[in-house]
């Protein structure tokens, strides 16, 4: 019976967290990085965007505070690029299986599962509707937060070995669902969530008007024709990422920006808001917008309320504040709205069980859909995953399609039911065994620093800090003390 900790396990990717970090504590950054690459081909993408559900099970918070892992694996990533200039990467594969995969959608569920499959020996074609690969990551996360070098240097991973990612082309326009069928030995759809619901407004149709997602993927991807300046007022609707993302970059090309959040809470809890204030956004609370109006088709104000929010019988309703109502003057307004998968476009409503969320339904211990031969996973299939999980599952559907093209159909996952969770007793652990070290804080840049650029504002640790980081660790100090006695 093999036992893991607590952060290993919480880990989609099943990283061995304590044995990266053990060699962090000793200086060897090389072998941690190895140690990390061995479930996770994208360690300076996931360090930056990772919720780190390892921290929150981590031992350490029964004392202090967790051990900052996220930064850990991004400090690791990118000492390998600042000393060697590029990443050193094993590009091994097994002998050619001479059998080819199409991947549907080049997002990180996509290339975590071509990435496993070309390890594997396979042939695989990468095909995506954006004209840059990595899905939302390019298209919808910000560059201060995401560098582009750091994205799309990972991503080249895939075709280092040999892998085909083909842009520009949309399924079910430039090549049918069928075609690909019977053209590849087995498929694997990872389109995410890119769609997002129309605006039920009056209005939405003025120039100007914008969903967040349209907006960030405009900007991003450098289809963005609105011209913006010092002179444009923006007004941003909605407390989720995008909105406020939308509103951060906005700022950052010079427009003053309103941020209209429709939850007065949102402002104690998000750290992004927070610095949303450090950036000289206007941030409102408890306002909704009602009504879009224009001038000669473009955007010049929007109408909007007051609210308050009531518990009736477990359900949050939203009441309008009587004579609450006022037009905001603006250039431009982005409306946050619910995402979902494009399966419309696929014209996939023909052949696959689609759910009512309007998700692929698969075979949960394989991967597979009602269709022989098609996988699918990410957010086309969970639409509350983040990246993390959605890597997840696209490592897990090149395990399950390795399987089912070898002719072991009957695989049910790769998940090991002689796997558990070794917790540890505080009682165990006397306070003067555990090193007191404060966490590192995650530095960021001055709101100054921050004006008018798109520079990273989260700071890497240096060599000291990551190595003192590392010896918080108490799980090696619990395991140290079990091995003497």
């Amino acid at each position: 019976m093999e036992i893991k900790p607590e952060c290993n396990l919480s880990c989609p990717l099943k990283i061995d967290v304590e044995e990266f970090i053990g060699e962090i504590a000793s200086g060897d950054y090389s072998n941690a990085l190895k140690i990390i690459r061995e479930k996770n081909p994208f360690p300076g993408i996931t360090g930056r965007i990772c919720p780190a559900y390892c921290e929150n099970v981590c031992v350490r918070t029964k004392f202090d505070e967790p051990v900052a892992i996220r930064q850990l694996e991004r400090f690791c990533a990118d000492y390998e690029i600042e000393h060697f200039g590029s990443p050193q990467w094993d590009l091994s594969r097994d002998c050619p299986k001479n059998k080819k995969i199409a991947v549907i959608g080049a997002g990180i569920s996509g290339l975590a599962c071509s990435y496993g499959l070309l390890r594997k020996g396979y042939d695989v074609d990468i095909y995506d509707k954006l004209s840059k690969p990595g899905g939302m990551l390019a298209a919808a996360v910000p560059q201060y937060k995401l560098p582009r070098e750091i994205l799309f240097g990972e991503i080249q991973i895939i075709e280092k070995l040999d892998g085909k990612i083909l842009l520009n082309r949309t399924i079910g326009e430039d090549i049918e669902l069928t075609e690909l069928r019977q053209k590849y030995d087995a498929l694997f759809i990872a389109i995410g969530a890119g769609k997002t619901d129309e605006l039920h407004i009056p209005g939405k149709n003025f120039d100007g008007v914008f969903t967040a997602l349209d907006f960030l993927m405009k900007f991003n991807l450098g289809n963005l024709n609105t011209h913006i300046s010092g002179s444009t007022k923006a007004l941003v609707f909605g407390g989720n990422h995008k909105a406020i993302t939308s509103a951060r970059i906005l700022r950052r090309l010079g427009a003053e920006v309103h941020l209209f959040l429709p939850d007065e809470m949102n402002e104690l809890k998000n750290l992004e808001i927070q610095m949303a204030h450090e950036e000289n956004i206007v941030v409102k609370s408890s306002i909704i917008p009602t009504a879009i109006f224009g001038e000669n088709r473009k955007i010049s104000a929007v109408r909007c309320v007051k609210i308050e929010k009531s518990n009736d019988n477990c359900k949050i309703k939203i009441i309008p504040i009587e004579n609450s109502e006022f037009e905001e003057d603006g250039d431009i307004a982005v409306f946050s709205t619910i995402q979902k998968p494009d399966i419309e476009s696929l014209g996939a409503q023909k052949y696959f069980d689609i759910s009512s969320k309007n998700t692929f339904v698969i075979d949960t211990r394989t991967s597979q859909t009602n269709i022989y031969g098609v996988f699918a996973g990410g957010m086309c299939v969970n639409e509350h995953f983040d990246s993390i999980s959605s890597m997840a599952d696209g490592e897990k559907a090149a395990i399950s399609i390795d399987k089912f093209l070898t002719g072991n159909e009957n695989f049910q996952g790769e998940q090991s039911e002689n796997e558990i969770s070794q917790g540890i007793d505080e009682n165990e652990i006397k306070k003067d065994d555990i090193a007191q070290i404060q966490r590192n804080r995650v530095k960021i840049l001055e709101p100054c620093e921050r004006e008018n650029n798109f520079h990273e504002i989260e700071i890497n640790f240096t060599e000291q800090q990551a190595e003192n980081e590392a010896k918080r660790c108490i799980y090696k100090i619990f395991r140290s003390k079990k091995q003497k006695e």
